[in-house]
């Protein structure tokens, strides 16, 4: 097969044994085999290089495997480590950073134990799209902030409703911002293409954060209700 590698192959190779492996094809880390018969498989030769960085950000970075798999979703057609380790270091070092509790990432249960939530407000949050965790049922210091505050909002009697405009402009924010990073990369290399997304992901949010704050300061002055 053109490509492709029989298990043992693949043992050989990495030094990974086939339990492991068949454990990462069950939850997505890997790709489908091909299967020519019930009882014979033939599996693509990427597995080396993506067993080699599951590896890595396991035992350098200490990566739990649903993380890992939202970084190998990006790393694209030719997988490296350098390129793994970017992915974590621009887009997801801050939601696993290994702190004492900056960072501690819960589970559903564990996250309503320490906001105080019940599973009935925990739901509301996540219908109105106002709390995102960045995996299902798991939660870091980012979600704990956002829910708590959101449950300060409630005590001050306001509907949560009355912010769920929010949620929708971000959609339509970040629909727009994939377009125009989709447009700009149009015929680029690819390393030119990961340089031009690097730089997108980190300053479109700052610009962002930017303007909300400029445009919020001006309408408030504009309305006789001071500055911030």
């Amino acid at each position: 097969m053109d490509g492709h590698l029989r298990m043992k192959e693949i043992v050989e190779r990495t030094g990974e044994n086939k339990s492991t492996i068949l454990h990462y094809i069950h939850l997505g880390l890997l790709p489908e085999p091909l299967r020519t018969s019930k009882n014979m498989a033939y599996y693509p030769g990427s597995y080396v290089k993506l067993l080699n960085i599951i590896r890595t950000l396991q035992s350098k970075y200490f990566l739990p495997l649903h993380a890992i798999k939202r970084i190998l979703d990006l790393v694209g057609p030719n997988p490296s480590i350098d390129r793994a380790v970017q992915i974590y270091d621009f887009f997801y070092k801050k939601e696993y950073a290994a702190s004492e509790d900056a960072d501690c990432i819960y589970n559903r249960k564990g996250f309503l134990r320490e906001v105080g939530l019940t599973e009935r407000e925990l739901a509301q949050l996540e219908k109105l799209q106002l709390l995102i965790p960045f995996e299902k049922d798991v939660y870091n210091a980012d979600d704990l902030a956002v829910a708590r505050s959101l449950m300060a909002i409630k005590q001050l009697k306001i509907s949560l409703r009355d912010i769920e405009f929010l949620p929708e402009l971000v959609v339509q924010l970040a629909q727009k911002s994939i377009d125009f990073r989709d447009r700009t990369v149009k015929g680029m290399s690819e390393e030119e293409e990961w340089e031009v997304t690097r730089f997108l992901s980190s300053n479109l949010l700052w610009f962002l954060s930017y303007l909300t704050r400029r445009f919020i300061n001006r309408e408030l002055k504009e309305n006789s209700w001071g500055g911030i």
